[in-house]
């Protein structure tokens, strides 16, 4: 938990330069650019205990000595849990998250409207993603890592994406079954909150696709171990 508050110290002031630097960076556009970016930075840093970014900065320095240039891989994985959060809180219907308002909602309430707020929040969530893409692409490391860590980092979302799409079929098929559910598990979470951050900072290290299955070994274990514990508090949780 210590190591886990140690990152948050440092990644939470990277994302405050971050996001200021784009507000500024939108204000030159469109006061609702502006207004976007506002929106992102207040409910990226409204929470959230940076499992993901720990993760990377571990996977890092499992092969690499630490240096402050992995924390922006780092900070660029939260771009990435937010713009998935605001997805998922449009498709679940949920209003809440971090005890505050969705984008959704947000945009809801601001334009009067369900399909505009809907709108927004499906753009704003795009646009960390591309965010997240930017940061790497800046970030500080040998091209030949920095190109499979986008790869990886991408091909983390698409799995995310496949397994949020089992998920809308679980409450639809009625056959939906015990391996699809560990699928959905894998997929949707293991992949994205443990398996894919440690590959990230490790690619940046230069870890051999042997490593690279290992931390995979440990990984995903974890992660689904992660979401049945969320599952759990989910229905069971005050």
């Amino acid at each position: 938990m210590e190591e886990l508050i140690k990152i948050k110290e440092q990644i939470e002031p990277l994302l405050t330069i971050f996001f200021d630097d784009k507000i500024a960076r939108a204000s030159k556009i469109d006061p609702s650019s502006k207004e976007m970016i506002e929106l992102l930075k207040e409910f990226t840093l409204r929470g959230g205990k940076r499992i993901r970014a720990a993760l990377v900065y571990h996977g890092y320095t499992l092969f690499q000595p630490p240096n402050n240039e992995i924390l922006k891989p780092a900070m660029a994985t939260e771009l990435i849990h937010s713009f998935l959060l605001i997805h998922d809180d449009i498709i679940d219907q949920d209003n809440t998250r971090r005890n505050g308002p969705t984008i959704h909602a947000s945009y809801e309430k601001l334009f009067n409207s369900k399909h505009y707020g809907t709108s927004f929040a499906i753009l704003a969530g795009d646009i960390l993603h591309a965010f997240a893409n930017e940061i790497l692409a800046n970030s500080n490391f040998p091209d030949k890592n920095k190109n499979l860590a986008i790869k990886s980092l991408n091909t983390t979302v698409t799995k995310v994406i496949y397994g949020e799409s089992l998920d809308v079929l679980s409450s639809i098929n009625p056959n939906f079954s015990k391996k699809d559910l560990e699928l959905t598990h894998y997929l949707k979470t293991a992949s994205y909150t443990v398996e894919g951050p440690l590959h990230l900072g490790a690619i940046l290290a230069g870890a051999t696709e042997e490593q690279l299955k290992i931390l995979s070994k440990y990984g995903i274990p974890l992660g689904k171990a992660f979401q049945l514990q969320d599952d759990i508090l989910g229905l069971f949780g005050d």
